[in-house]
């Protein structure tokens, strides 16, 4: 993955601006061009993107309609949701200036790119520390950047308990943590907290789109 996102990155360079445009286009969408191929068998495509804004991202960004952003409910957490609004703001405008560039320049027999109109659905808080679950309160800090987020303009997904135990043994059996079947110690948690959660979520989520 490393390897590819260099090689992206230096077949965009190009000297001149109608050169750059036409690279820039090219190669962004990429994974966009892939799935116009295939979007007939699909109802929906979910891309999991490494926490990055490098050229695989992008390619991501430029093939989808929304944006779902996991993250922790800390300090430095948090700010990367902003951080990545901001970056996500930029690239769809350094996208449209060189759509603009590519559109007055190109030849008649070039291909046609659209537009990018991603934008962030949901942040979907993860590995929270759940204090009482009857009441379902978490740790103060924690429940105050739930809280906090929504100020900013941010909608906010059921959140997901941290549960090294089942999450951290799900992939060896590549068997998603919705379905999967825990040991006994843990299938008690399993059952009656993180599975309804995860179902809740995927409910909002197919609500929500």
């Amino acid at each position: 993955m490393i390897d590819i996102d260099i090689t992206l990155a230096a077949l965009i360079a190009a000297p001149g601006k109608v050169l750059l445009a036409i690279n820039f286009l090219k190669y962004y969408n990429q994974l966009r061009v892939a799935l116009a191929r295939v979007s007939s068998r699909y109802d929906l495509v979910l891309i999991d993107c490494p926490p990055n804004f490098y050229a695989l991202v992008k390619n991501a960004v430029t093939a989808s309609d929304y944006c779902i952003i996991p993250s922790k409910m800390d300090y430095l957490s948090t700010l990367g949701v902003e951080h990545l609004q901001n970056n996500l703001k930029k690239y769809i405008k350094e996208y449209a200036d060189h759509l603009d560039t590519y559109n007055k320049n190109k030849p008649r027999e070039a291909p046609e790119y659209q537009p990018v109109f991603t934008e962030i659905l949901v942040v979907v808080p993860t590995m929270v520390n759940v204090i009482d679950n009857k009441r379902k309160r978490l740790v103060t800090i924690e429940n105050d950047y739930i809280n906090y987020l929504p100020e900013q303009g941010f909608h906010i997904f059921p959140w997901i308990r941290n549960n090294p135990m089942i999450f951290g043994s799900v992939p060896s059996g590549g068997v998603p943590v919705v379905i999967s079947c825990p040991k006994l110690t843990s299938f008690i948690t399993w059952r009656n907290t993180i599975r309804p959660e995860l179902q809740e979520l995927g409910q909002e989520f197919i609500e929500l789109t």
